[in-house]
């Protein structure tokens, strides 16, 4: 992996764990 500074990656943490609700 890249690292959690790729968008993709992003992506799927947000996915994972949403912090904040995605609008």
């Amino acid at each position: 992996w890249a690292g959690e500074s790729d968008p993709r990656i992003v992506f799927r943490n947000v996915l994972q764990r949403p912090r904040h609700k995605a609008t």
